[in-house]
């Protein structure tokens, strides 16, 4: 809170008035059988974004799914795979960080690389990037969207063997 100098009284910044003048609430209210339906029990508008009330069934808990699909992850992208040339392969589910090939689009495995290869490009330089650090094993031949066959270096631990 500033004080006002010419009335002597407190008064909010004015970096706030903005945000209090938008703001609409709304009160919700909550029963038992609400809280089991799929449906989200109330919205309620928050300036131009939507707020969405969620069941807090420990079972639905947004933190236990997304812990449990981090998990799911984690294990498929350690899932180790032999890979040899002219093999199949494709995007494991959940592991695509790349805009080329879509999911389960077939690649062909044109080298495996016994030295990974470290993307050194602009993106790839800062740790916040996906690209940082990541270890290229797989040089892959797509075909692009002009159609053309070109090969393209990737991370192996992303993708899996198609089943012939």
């Amino acid at each position: 809170m500033q004080k006002d100098s010419q009335e002597g009284r407190f008064c909010q910044p004015a970096w706030q008035a903005p945000l209090r003048q938008n703001l609409s609430y709304a009160r919700a209210t909550v029963n038992q059988d609400a809280a089991r339906t799929e449906k989200p029990m109330a919205h309620f508008k928050d300036g131009n974004r939507m707020v969405r009330l969620v069941p807090t069934d420990a079972e639905r808990e947004p933190t236990t799914e997304h812990k449990r699909r981090l998990t799911e992850l984690v294990h498929a992208m350690d899932a180790k795979h032999t890979f040899s040339k002219g093999q199949f392969v494709r995007w494991k589910a959940g592991l695509r960080n790349r805009g080329m090939p879509a999911y389960n689009e077939p690649v062909v495995v044109r080298k495996v690389l016994v030295t990974p290869v470290l993307d050194m490009c602009e993106t790839a330089r800062c740790s916040g990037s996906p690209y940082f650090e990541e270890p290229l094993t797989l040089v892959l031949g797509i075909i692009d969207p002009d159609g053309d066959f070109v090969e393209l270096h990737y991370d192996g631990r992303r993708f899996e063997p198609i089943e012939a």
